[in-house]
């Protein structure tokens, strides 16, 4: 339950001790609405799982190359609507109007301030370097979104 901050685990016995043991010192009162949001999830119709999991994966596979090609690189996710791309190519230059990139986090900036394109820094997730992109909208506002990027990335300058 993405943004929710509900989920659950499975496993050996022995191993899920331990990771309650962890669970309950890290996180607590999980609010009454999320855990009737993921009983209704979790037992409520399944039909559009197989839809959505092919709408994913073909977006994720049209992404891959379009990012290719602006010089951001990913590894392709096995499961996720994000893909990880590493924008290192990309610091240390600069906008024509001088300002510096010196790294994900400007970068972000850069991105959602010139190209309108909103991107989360590889920082905040102990990732520097990189840049978390979303593909959890429709083809067209994907392709839109790595043309304005690519746009952009175009226009730096060492």
């Amino acid at each position: 339950m993405t943004g929710w901050r509900l989920g659950y685990g499975g496993g050996p016995t022995d191993i899920m001790r331990e990771v309650r043991k962890l669970q309950s010192q890290s996180t607590s009162c999980v609010s009454s609405i999320s855990q009737a949001g993921a009983v209704a999830a979790l037992e409520g119709p399944q039909g559009s799982l197989a839809a959505n999991r092919q709408a994913f994966r073909r977006r994720r596979d049209m992404l891959m190359p379009l990012l290719a090609e602006t010089g951001l690189s990913c590894r392709k996710p096995d499961g996720a609507f994000y893909v990880m791309a590493g924008c290192s190519d990309y610091l240390g230059t600069k906008l024509s109007a001088g300002m510096a990139i010196e790294n994900d986090v400007d970068l972000a900036k850069v991105i959602l301030e010139e190209a309108g394109v909103a991107t989360v820094p590889g920082t905040v997730f102990g990732a520097p370097g990189f840049l978390r992109l979303s593909y959890a909208v429709d083809d067209e506002k994907l392709k839109q979104a790595v043309e304005r990027i690519a746009g952009l990335c175009r226009s730096l300058t060492r």
